[in-house]
């Protein structure tokens, strides 16, 4: 008895101190990251259908990217997500052709999408949980009609690694729960199970975001592009899913194969080898990474139900130009027709109605600053922002008859600091933006769909770009949903410097010879480049061959070792044209039945086979006259598709560069005919020139003293061109002093107007892409004076 007791007594010891010890143990989480909700991604708390829009934007390239640039965007896409067992793929809630399945829906390779009515109804429609409401019948209608997802066309499609649900682990002998939460494979079949992990880095048809807008190549580029994701990246690149707060983003690296060319003889060609002049720019030799951000943003079904959109015919883009959201329509009878197509002008939305469509309140228009957005530009950026608010009042007060203040708003259009840190930091410098912004500490990334930005881009960039100010509008209406107005700061300075080039060129500082020859630039660019560089001491020959023999393939250098190399600093197709041209009998047998056909001519066939070509025919006809041409046409389809994108480029805007050397070469005369006025100690003689004083009037009087003192033909300086009075030597005291009181004088004037340029172009290009982004496509009128695209 004593030893059975003495068993019960220890037993009843163990069973107290596993229990402690379990108590200690709490509960144990194995489930692993980036599980997400299935219906969190499908439907709302309603049970109603959740729709998605997308767009990637690239967020980073290299500075001579064949490419993409910064802030290259794909179009928005309006869709819906759809669960398999191997991929989760994205389709369009809208036909690509509008009208498409009216008629004919392929139930066999479609589906009607549905609501979640058997989760939260019964089959009669009764509520089975009182606390959800059950606003779904079943059938998803989009204006008042069932959609058909069309499964040929998928636009996304990610891989889904598992299907999982989060359980208590389970003893399975006795049913009885643990304290461990695991994730579980097996119960359930997959498509039962509440969660998935996806491969957002790994989309399979990533020719959504494709080369987006990016030219500057000759060549039609195909790239292979590979995808890496790191989900330990730093802060500003982290995936952010987060699906049941109606936003989720991730980033890739897309990594594409260098650009190449066809040359005859030599195979593939890099585009990098070739001069700028022929392939119309400097491209990275190897590979690129492009990094692209990927944006999910919750479709507010409710708001874009309110939209009305608004019908834009060619005819009213002769009377005023919008951007448009087009598609085509389809016809039983006449299938899609030009005059079919449905065009919607983008705007913003501004106008709060009520049931019976008045309005009754306004939205002001909202952007931010970009991430790191200089302290140099926030001036420019408050300018921008009280032209567009006038503007934008005045619509207002226009539309309504009362003032945005009646409303209760302040300003139609508000600019903002990106985050705290960095409004905190201009305001202690006494130049931040004094607006009412909803500023958080986090930063707004480049490429968030749930902002409009003001981009000051500074890093470099070869392609030439000013500005670029691309919308994001719902492909259904043309309602702006986001809008971005990118402006590249270093092509500005670029600008800027050669504003003032032309500025002095037409004060007479610089000459002709000194502008065409730019050696004051190419001897800055080689001092700089030994300054950095002298402690190399370059390359041995074994060393250069080594480099040579990773750089050209095989195939290549047997061609170069046969057939040598061509001249190439020329335009070679333009070298192949001259070679026709010298040989016209050649030429004509390149004047076929197809070309004639080409041409309209009428002799065609059989029956003037052997009648031989005309002078005139071989004028006409003749390859080396009209390829050029077509060549010059291509040159301009581009330019006209960049402007209708939105695309400014620096050659755009050289009348109006042009126009501002005028006005700053009147400042040039003012200011050095002041400084030197009434000097008595320079080459100058100012009363001399009376009301026809000028900057190159005094070089002038220079050039003659030092004619005079050099006792030489000023004109003839030199036999290989004619120097400036600025560089010219003179052992002349009052010479030498002139000069250099001249050239400080220069650049103090150089450093004020380069500057005050920059920064006129940059508010100019910024008030032009915030018109872009969400106005017009035709060049803004001032701004003040404007019809703004709201809709008024």
């Amino acid at each position: 008895m004593t030893r059975f007791a003495s068993t019960v007594v220890l037993l009843t010891a163990l069973l107290v101190l596993e229990a402690g010890c379990a108590q200690t143990n709490g509960t144990i989480d194995r489930v692993q990251n980036n599980l997400v909700a299935k219906s969190a991604l499908l439907f709302n708390d309603d049970g109603s259908r959740k729709e998605w829009y997308f767009r990637a934007t690239t967020i980073d390239a290299p500075y001579a990217s064949a490419y993409s640039f910064t802030g290259d965007q794909v179009n928005l896409e309006r869709g819906v997500f759809d669960i398999q067992e191997k991929y989760l793929y994205f389709y369009r809630v809208y036909t690509f052709t509008e009208n498409e399945y009216n008629d004919s829906p392929r139930p066999d390779v479609d589906y009607k999408l549905k609501c979640a009515a058997g989760d939260y109804c019964d089959a009669g429609g009764a509520l089975i949980d009182a606390s959800i409401p059950c606003n779904c019948d079943g059938e998803y209608l989009l204006k008042g009609k069932p959609v058909w997802v069309d499964k040929n066309a998928p636009l996304l499609a990610y891989p889904i690694r598992e299907h999982v649900d989060v359980i208590w682990d389970y003893n399975p002998s006795t049913g009885e729960r643990t304290n461990v939460k695991v994730e579980n494979t097996e119960d359930r079949m997959w498509w039962e199970r509440e969660y998935m992990r996806v491969e957002w880095g790994a989309n399979e048809m990533p020719s959504v975001v494709g080369k987006g807008y990016a030219d500057g190549s000759n060549t039609d580029m195909t790239t292979t592009p590979a995808i890496f994701k790191d989900e330990s990246s730093f802060e500003g690149i982290n995936p952010r899913i987060t699906p049941e707060a109606g936003y989720m983003d991730f980033v890739d690296d897309y990594i594409y194969e260098v650009a190449t060319e066809t040359l005859e003889g030599f195979g593939e060609i890099p585009i990098c080898w070739f001069y700028p002049w022929y392939t119309g720019g400097i491209y990275e030799c190897v590979s690129e990474k492009i990094r692209v951000r990927n944006a999910f943003l919750q479709v507010d079904i409710d708001r874009e139900a309110q939209y009305e959109p608004q019908k834009y015919t060619d005819f009213d883009m002769e009377r005023f130009g919008y951007f448009r959201t087009e598609r085509n329509y389809w016809d039983k009878d006449y299938g899609t027709t030009y005059s079919g197509v449905i065009r919607y002008a983008d705007r913003f939305d501004i106008w709060k109605k009520d049931a019976n469509g008045e309005i009754n309140g306004v939205r002001p228009v909202v952007y931010y600053l970009n991430q790191g957005y200089p302290d140099d530009l926030v001036a420019e950026a408050i300018q921008v922002a009280d032209e567009w608010n006038e503007a934008l009042s005045a619509a207002v007060t226009a539309r309504t008859g009362k003032a945005p203040a009646d409303f209760g708003v302040d300003r139609m259009f508000v600019m903002c600091e990106n985050n705290l840190a960095e409004a905190n930091a201009r305001t202690e410098a006494k130049a931040g933006l004094d607006a009412p912004c909803d500023v958080t500490d986090a930063p707004k990334l480049t490429g968030d769909l749930r902002y409009n930005f003001l981009h000051a881009v500074d890093a470099p960039q070869d392609n030439g770009l000013y500005g670029f100010g691309p919308m994001s509008t719902d492909p259904l209406s043309g309602r702006i949903v986001t809008a971005s107005a990118y402006n590249w700061v270093g092509a500005m300075r670029r600008g800027a410097a050669k504003a003032l080039d032309r500025i002095e060129f037409l004060a007479g500082v610089k000459s002709f010879r000194e502008l065409a020859d730019a050696k004051y630039i190419s001897q800055k660019v080689k001092f700089d480049r030994l300054r950095q560089t002298y402690w190399k001491q370059g390359y041995t020959d074994a060393e250069a061959e080594e480099i040579v023999k990773t750089l050209v393939p095989a195939d290549v250098a047997s061609s170069l070792e046969t057939s040598g190399v061509g001249v190439s600093n020329g335009n070679f197709t333009q070298a192949r044209m001259n070679m026709l041209a010298q040989n016209p009998d050649i030429e004509s047998l390149f004047i076929s039945d197809d070309v004639k056909m080409l041409f309209k001519d009428p002799e065609v066939g059989d029956k003037f086979a052997n009648q031989g070509l005309t002078d005139e025919q071989v004028s006409r006809y003749a390859l080396s006259h009209w390829a050029n041409r077509a060549g010059f046409k291509k040159m301009q389809r581009r330019y006209t598709d960049m402007a209708r994108r939105g695309l400014d480029r620096a050659e755009f805007y050289d009348g109006a560069l042009i126009r501002l050397s005028d006005q700053y070469k009147k400042r040039y005369d003012e200011a050095m005919c002041g400084a030197f006025k009434d000097r008595t100690d320079l080459a100058y003689d100012v009363a001399a020139l009376g009301d026809h004083c000028t900057t190159e009037a005094l070089i002038e009087q220079l050039r003659q003293k030092i004619a005079y003192y050099n006792q030489t033909n000023p004109y003839a300086y030199n036999k290989t061109s004619i120097m400036t009075p600025l560089e010219m030597e003179s052992q002349n005291p009052m010479i030498q002093k002139t000069q250099l009181e001249t050239l400080a004088k220069l650049d103090e004037l150089r450093q004020s107007a380069r500057e005050e340029l920059y920064k006129a172009i940059f508010t100019g290009v910024a008030t032009h892409e915030v018109w872009a982004s969400g106005t017009t496509s035709r060049p803004a009128p001032t701004p003040s004076t404007s019809r703004p695209n709201t809709g008024t």
